[in-house]
């Protein structure tokens, strides 16, 4: 039973691992310490009460998750990564390794050969999956510097660059070390063919979209270095890329693997107008991280006219996200940079498009095969968009049929970009699910003025 560990993606899944445990160490007649026993669950998706596993039928064999670190076979698992849990791990780390040397008689060539070789590689170990800046290395090492000088009989104020000179005391400068560590890290990761490659490509991808940079991260500007900064806090990969730059290591791709980090077709980069106005590190604001459209380009929020801006549920109906609570303040502040008023949609003359905005019907959701549902759609005949809505539905097997009202006329509404039709003058049309392209749009019915009419809030 020692040193023993169970995986698995859900508690009902790992609850049924336990049973077999536990049904096989009955047959072997072994008790199992369930105050031994630790349980961690990462990401959880239900409340904390409902977590706990079993690993018998009492009430105290009941093992509930921790809220701290667990240790397994020499590595240090918590339930979150945090940094302060890892910080006090390094802390702790390296007060038993000086309490342990500073009252041996050790020579100083023993004192700097064990922090070398002995203490700096585990402090690179505990901390190779978190980020720390220099000024936070220097607080780790502090105490190790004053440990040295005590040794070798010099005041505290003796320059710290004479312990690092090789002629004289050679010992490691810490953020060096762990400098190295990362960035050779980064690169054999970059160079190999594995799993571990895929996904770093894949951080860095995720990195890139964080900062609105339709060009490759690999290549960083100086003028975007607070930006790096600010978007590699939770990003290790990019944290050691921005690394290796600041040392003036330059890691670079190949001509093809760099046009694949590239987006193309931006014909207004949101970095270069948020750049204008605001910091460039506070577009990392933009995009809540559940959402399934991410921004790069103005042009994305520009509606199907090509003339005014999104907006806000327009742009939370594309995201997927929930269309209530208040206007993000990032949307705000987009909004005072590229409409020509506060009191209209419509963009200023630089910012209109000439492309077309028909991607966005890949974030728009389909009509359901619900018969009891009658949606409101948006319907291409031909080479026009109408706007209509099912009346009826009809499914044979895998024959289909929609009969659908069009309405012939459609009035846009640039001041709060949105589309309102009535129930008059309307054809019906009956045809096949498989010719037609349709996608559901987010009505409202309103009856101001006695006159009954629809807003249509979709993009399109």
């Amino acid at each position: 039973m020692d040193d023993t560990a169970w995986i698995d993606c859900t508690r009902n899944q790992i609850q049924h691992t336990l049973d077999m445990a536990r049904s096989f160490y009955e047959l072997v007649d072994i008790n199992i310490n369930h105050k031994k026993c630790e349980l961690i669950v990462i990401n959880p998706s239900l409340p904390r009460p409902f977590l706990s596993v079993s690993l018998g039928t009492h009430e105290q064999d009941t093992i509930h998750p921790i809220q701290t670190e667990a240790r397994y076979l020499g590595v240090w698992i918590s339930p979150k990564n945090t940094r302060s849990l890892t910080k006090q791990c390094l802390r702790r780390t390296r007060n038993e390794f000086l309490h342990t040397i500073r009252h041996k008689k050790l020579s100083i060539a023993h004192v700097v050969y064990l922090i070398n070789k002995v203490l700096y590689p585990k402090l690179i170990y505990l901390s190779q999956l978190t980020t720390f800046t220099k000024p936070e290395w220097d607080a780790i090492e502090r105490p190790i510097l004053a440990l040295v000088k005590h040794t070798i009989g010099v005041q505290r104020s003796c320059p710290t660059s004479a312990l690092y000179h090789e002629g004289i005391v050679g010992l490691y400068c810490l953020w060096m070390v762990v400098s190295t560590a990362g960035i050779m890290n980064l690169c054999t990761v970059l160079n190999d063919h594995n799993d571990a490659t895929f996904t770093t490509l894949l951080r860095l991808r995720q990195a890139q979209l964080l900062m609105k940079l339709p060009d490759c991260c690999f290549s960083v500007h100086l003028c975007f270095r607070s930006l790096y900064m600010a978007a590699s806090r939770s990003n290790l990969a990019l944290f050691h890329l921005l690394l290796a730059s600041d040392l003036h290591v330059n890691i670079k791709l190949d001509q093809i693997d760099r046009l694949s980090f590239s987006i193309k077709n931006i014909e207004f980069p949101l970095l270069d107008i948020w750049s204008k106005s605001y910091n460039a590190a506070s577009i990392t604001r933009i995009n809540n991280k559940h959402s399934q459209f991410p921004l790069v380009d103005l042009s994305q929020l520009i509606a199907g006219d090509r003339s005014s801006l999104m907006i806000w549920k327009q742009y939370r109906t594309l995201a997927g996200l929930s269309r209530k609570g208040p206007k993000a303040k990032w949307f705000t502040q987009l909004e005072r940079s590229v409409l020509e008023s506060s009191d209209s949609r419509y963009l200023l003359p630089e910012y209109r498009s000439t492309q077309s905005t028909f991607y966005i019907t890949r974030f728009l959701t389909p009509p359901s095969q619900d018969g009891h549902q009658k949606e409101w759609v948006a319907v291409q005949l031909d080479t026009a968009w109408l706007i209509g809505r099912i009346t009826n539905k009809c499914f044979n097997g895998c024959k289909g049929l929609y009969a659908i009202d069009l309405y012939r006329e459609v009035y846009y509404d640039h001041s709060c970009n949105c589309s309102f039709v009535n129930d008059k003058d309307t054809h019906t049309i009956v045809r096949s699910k498989y010719s037609l392209i349709m996608f559901q749009l987010n009505v409202t019915f309103s009856n101001a003025q006695e006159t009954p009419y629809w807003i249509i809030h979709s993009p399109l």
